[in-house]
């Protein structure tokens, strides 16, 4: 090959506008890229908002029958005392003794009752907190964003 053929190939190899062609063609690579991983990891953290949203509400939902599940625990509770104590009284009308089996048995209901009721207001305790911390209201849309500690089974909103 002759030196002026190297030559010119070598001046058509580093012409200018050949060189910022491809100068060109690499920055809009570069920025396609950028573009494709920005968008790419805007995607994943909605997504990963949005699972964390359902997750959000299903937690609630889960928490709101556990705490029904306690309300009704109370209740049990309450009317087994109360059926027991109404045994006791019709015991001791008609032997006028008190049995030492009865207080026992009083004393293991009032205690079922008490940490049923202290279950209870640890669960409304922990759903009361984690909806007042809520940034969006939408989540729990439908169910209470407060639930009253003072009274079984209700809630309001």
């Amino acid at each position: 090959m002759p030196l002026d053929e190297i030559e010119k190939t070598v001046d058509k190899v580093a012409s200018p506008e050949r060189i910022t062609r491809w100068i060109v063609r690499i920055v809009l690579l570069i920025v396609l890229i950028s573009v494709g991983v920005t968008v790419t990891k805007l995607a994943l953290h909605m997504n990963s908002k949005v699972d964390a949203v359902t997750i959000d509400r299903d937690w609630f939902l889960e928490q709101r029958e556990v705490i029904a599940g306690s309300d009704v625990e109370v209740r049990l509770a309450q009317d087994a005392l109360a059926r027991h104590q109404a045994e006791v009284a019709e015991r001791s009308g008609l032997l006028s003794i008190s049995r030492e089996e009865d207080r026992v048995e009083s004393r293991r209901l009032n205690q079922a009752i008490l940490d049923a009721q202290k279950r209870r207001i640890a669960l409304v305790e922990d759903y009361n907190s984690r909806a007042s911390r809520l940034a969006d209201n939408s989540i729990i849309s439908g169910l209470p964003i407060h639930i009253d500690l003072n009274e079984v089974g209700s809630d309001s909103q």
